[in-house]
Parts: C-alpha cells; structure tokens; sequence
C-alpha cells in the first residue's frame, strides 16, 4: 500500500518508496502505519515461504502478458526512491507520437477490482485513455497521467469496480540491439516525455560507493549494445543473490545498493529493483523504479490474469532507443509467482507461455506477433483515411505477405484438382470401389474361421486352459524383457549423453547444458519423479526438495541454465558449461544408487 497510494492519501508520508525497512509498509487512508498480520504484507512471494495473504485484488483481460503498473520513483538518495515533481507533472509529445504511425501501437485492457488497496488503478505502461462502460460520469472520478492512472474522488466506489484502458506501445526496430548512439530525447521517436534524458542517469555523487561503480563497469565491459548491457546487469543479479521476502534493515550509516551488493547479498525485490536502477544508470542507461504487480495467473477458462496479494511486486524500466521503455525485472524468475490454471489443461491453452521471464515481456514472441497483427489491420482499416507512408506500405506488404502466399496456392491447388479430374479421377473411384470389394470378401472368411474356432473350444474347454497359460506366460515375458531392454536403452542414452556433453564444452557449451539436461529427466523419469502436468521448470526442480536438498540444487541450477539456453539471447559460456556438467555428475550418482545401478557410476568418474 506504501508502494502505491498517492500522496494525498498519504498525509505528510511523501510519493517515496525506500529499501531501508526490512518489511515493507502498510499505511491506512489517513498515512499511519498499521500493523498487519504477516500474511497480509504487501509484497512478492515467488520464493513460496510465508507468502502474504492470496485474496484477490483485480482480474485483467490484456492481449499481451505485462507488469502492471502502479507507480514510477524516479530520484534516489541512497536511502529509498522518490516521485519528483518533475514527474508527476510530466507531459507526452502526443502529435509527434500519434504522426509516427510506423511504431505505435495499441492494446486495450479491461480491469475488475475485486478489493480496493489504493488509489491508483492498475494498467499496463503506458496509458493513453481510460474508461468505465458502467459509470456515466466516469471521468469526474478517474484522471489519466503521463504514466498511470487513479481515482480523483477520496471514496472508493462500490465493488466490484469496471474499467478500461488504453495503452500505447511500440513495434520495437529490426536490430535495436545494434544501438550504440548517444541518445538525446529530442531525436529519439520512441522517447515520448518533455523530461531530458539525464533526468534518469543522476545519481548522489558522493553516496555511491567506488566498488558500486566498478562493479557496473566491469559488467558491462566490452558491451556496445544498452539492450546487452541492461541483460547483462539483469542476469547478474539474478544469478549471484538470494531473494529474501522479510530481508534484513539497511542500517543508517548505509547506502542501500552498496550494502545489497555487497554485505548481505540477499533481499526482497525492493532490493533487486533499486540495485538494478542504480547500476543501469551507472552504465549510461536512463533507468526508474517501478512498483505494481507482476503478471498474475493466468485462467485459460475465461482468459483473464487473476492477480492476487501476493503478485505485488517492484522491478526496473530502462529505456532503450528503438524499443522504449522496457521491462527488466532483476528478481530471480523463479521467486515470481504466475501459475496457468486450471492445472489439468491450462498449459496446453496458454498462448503466452514462459518466456517473460527470460526476456522482456515486451518483446517476447507472443507480444511482437500481436503488435505486428495489430499493425497490420489497423493500417488496413485506416486505408482510406490517410496516405500511406513509404514505411507503413512495407509495414502492411509485410504483414500480409503470409496470406497471400496461402490465397496463391490455394488457387494453384484447385486448378490443379480440376485437371486431375479431367484426365481420368473417376478411375480412381473405380479402383476404390473394387479395393472395399476385397476387404469385404476377406472380412467374411475371416469372420467364418472365427467361428469355428469358437464352436470348437466350447465343446474342448479343457484344451483351452493350457493354450490361455502359456499365452499369458508369454505375454509376461514379453513385458519383462521389453521392460529389462528399455531401461537399458535408457542407461545406454545416459551414458552417450554424458560422453557427449564431457566431448563439447569447449566446442559448443550449448551442446553440454542440453545433453546435461536430457540426462537428468531421463533419470528422474527412470525413479519415478517425472514432471508432471506440464509444471514450470523451476518450480519441478524446487520440488525436489522432497527426495533430497542437495539434488534440489542442483537440478536448479542446471534447470536454470537450460532455460537461458532455450530463451535467453546471451550465450552459454565455458564456465556454466563446465558447473553444469559438474552438478549433473552429482545428480547422476545420487539418482543412480537410487535405483540400484552403481556399476553406472564407475562411468562418471
């Protein structure tokens, strides 16, 4: 609640969200702290312990798989971030943005809140235009600012409340990763505010420690790319510190980041999202907080994100030049909650899958087909409104050169099917005929033979017994030796998949994670711990747990690895390649004696 009420709901507690406490806050209406039970602390539980409580905040139905935005801190004093004025007030550059047809982009959301936490309502970054179908008047009671949106009225209305918002967002450019220009707001289409952009690279000079600063630039050496610089500073977090939900105080003497980074290395999101804001903006990417809630559930029934509690959650914007403002949350993927429901079918109708969590979820897939669908249509509709532009025609040629291919041999393919039929289809029917003649002809000989064999072991049941053992003593043998033969099919493809991954690790490390990868599951399949129903990797590998700790995180680690093979852009290097191996060898040797094949582990070593 301290993350997202608006300051006039706030009374002399300021628009500021710090990482000095070791819980986070909530406040009442009137600005004073209450204490609450733990499981109603506003805060992300991804990591599963002691979440906070699991009632229902809002439902949204979005085309695309976004954070929801509550509130943005854009100046930072060592202690916590604040809401400068100077954002609060901020303006969009709305000619230049809508004249630029070749980028934007819209995606309508409708909202449901289900319990009323704040004043600020929900949406995906950035809001151009809100509504509410079931409020006459609802404009005398929202107001839409550069950034978000919430309530002008100081009583909440009845619940459950409807709304609708539109956001605006970018179809990124072909190669933004090439980007290595010194960026200035007015040149950049993609930048829409009247603030500059070192508004978003200040930092207080003398609070920043020497070993913060060091440690940005040595993260980023070597990187021209700022969407590789932001990806590297992201995954470095994520790989080399614990996420803690009730984390330990920054003492008073203390700059927050350097003591994150670099004493107790372990945190509530709080922690990740100012340490990642902290070092972008040390690198030269312009870099704000932003707090909300991070995707939710996702009901494959009804379509919808069910957002809970637990789904509060603050992460990084950073600004990339041909991409906009993007998405870039440090916590570990695994401490983040989103789960697709109902259990038994949702994966299998869940459009958007995992990527999110690997790369930004404005540029996954799923969100860049949508957008460039979108694009395509609405240049299509808008045909006779305006003259194209040179970049909107290839846009619209593009979009719909799928089609047209298909219309093209759909056409080819009649034609085709008319001059079979001329030249002679009709004895292809008259072969088919004769052929169901024949089987008709088999079918009843075989049918008169099958009664006579019956007619006969009804009048010599006692013969019937000794040809039914012998058939079921086969039947089992079969199971058996097939069973034995599987199973050392299955060892022989461990083996292979262990020399394989020893014999690349400096020819391809990519090679080693995914033959590490295929040796795990096989074994886990072989003692019984599959992975059931389709289940998150992460969270199958933390379920682990149950047999042993040690093979819990190990099977982590080597998930983790897997997963930034499949959907990261960085690449696999030797030393992941080599731990990998190393914690798979471990693994190999536990589930091995596991199910009683020790002679396999002579191999390994």
């Amino acid at each position: 609640m301290q993350w997202l009420m608006s300051k006039r709901y706030r009374q002399g507690a300021g628009d500021r969200i710090g990482s000095k406490s070791g819980r986070p806050n909530s406040l009442e209406s009137s600005g004073i702290q209450v204490k609450l039970p733990k499981s109603n602390y506003m805060t992300s539980s991804g990591n599963g312990f002691s979440p906070p409580g699991r009632e229902l905040i809002f439902k949204a139905k979005s085309p695309v798989k976004l954070y929801w935005l509550a509130q943005l801190y854009d100046v930072y004093d060592g202690k916590g971030w604040q809401l400068s004025e100077r954002l609060k007030k901020a303006k969009t550059k709305n000619a230049a943005l809508f004249d630029n047809h070749s980028i934007n982009n819209y995606v309508e959301q409708e909202f449901v809140i289900e319990k009323w936490i704040s004043s600020t309502l929900y949406c995906a970054y950035r809001p151009i235009s809100v509504d509410s179908f079931k409020y006459v008047n609802y404009y005398d009671t929202m107001s839409c600012t550069a950034y978000n949106v919430a309530l002008k009225t100081k009583t909440y209305p009845k619940l459950p409340y409807y709304y609708s918002i539109t956001s605006i967002m970018y179809l990124p450019e072909k190669n933004p990763k090439k980007a290595t220009s010194k960026l200035t707001h007015r040149k950049s289409d993609y930048w829409p505010e009247n603030i500059r952009v070192s508004h978003y690279l200040r930092l207080p000079r003398r609070l920043i420690s020497n070993r913060v600063r060091t440690l940005a630039k040595y993260l980023t050496k070597d990187i021209k790319s700022p969407y590789d610089k932001a990806i590297a500073l992201r995954n470095y977090l994520r790989k080399n510190f614990k996420y803690e939900q009730y984390s330990q105080k920054t003492p008073p003497e203390k700059e927050s980041v350097d003591f994150f980074l670099f004493e107790i290395k372990e945190g509530h999101c709080e922690y990740f999202a100012s340490s990642l804001t902290v070092l972008a903006r040390l690198c030269g990417l312009p870099a704000r907080v932003a707090t909300g809630f991070s995707p939710g559930n996702y009901n494959a029934l009804n379509k919808c994100f069910e957002i809970h509690a637990y789904h509060a959650h603050a992460w990084t914007q950073i600004f990339i030049d041909g991409m906009g403002w993007i998405t870039f949350d440090a916590t570990p993927p695994g401490n983040i909650e989103s789960v697709t429901t109902p259990f038994a079918i949702g994966k299998l109708r869940d459009p958007f899958g995992d990527e999110w969590r690997i790369t930004p979820p404005e540029l996954t897939k799923s969100t860049v087909k949508f957008l460039k669908d979108s694009k395509a249509a609405q240049l299509e509709n808008a045909k006779t409104k305006y003259n194209y532009t040179m970049v909107d025609s290839m846009l619209l040629k593009l979009s719909t050169t799928t089609d047209g291919i298909k219309n093209y041999f759909k056409r080819m393919l009649g034609e085709q099917l008319e001059a079979l039929k001329e030249k002679g289809l009709s004895k292809f029917f008259n072969g088919w005929q004769k052929f169901k003649l024949h089987l008709s002809r088999i079918w009843s000989k075989l049918k008169s033979h099958l009664s006579l064999a019956v007619f006969f072991f009804k009048n010599n049941f006692i013969l019937l017994i000794p040809i039914m053992a012998i058939a079921f003593a086969l039947m089992m043998e079969y199971i058996i030796l097939r069973t034995f033969f599987n199973r050392r099919k299955k060892l022989v493809k461990c083996r292979q998949c262990f020399a394989d991954a020893k014999e690349n690790i400096i020819k391809d490390p990519s090679v080693t994670i995914r033959t590490c990868y295929i040796m795990t599951r096989t074994l886990l399949n072989m003692a019984g711990y599959p992975r059931r129903k389709n289940r998150e990797l992460l969270d199958y590998g933390n379920a682990l747990h149950k047999l042993d700790n040690e093979l819990r995180k190990n099977a982590v680690v080597l998930f983790y690895f897997y997963t930034k093979l499949e959907y990261g852009k960085d690449k696999i290097s030797r030393k992941e390649a080599e731990e990998a191996l190393e914690r798979t060898r471990m693994i190999s040797e536990f589930l091995y004696s596991l199910i009683k094949e020790t002679d396999e582990i002579e191999y390994l070593k």
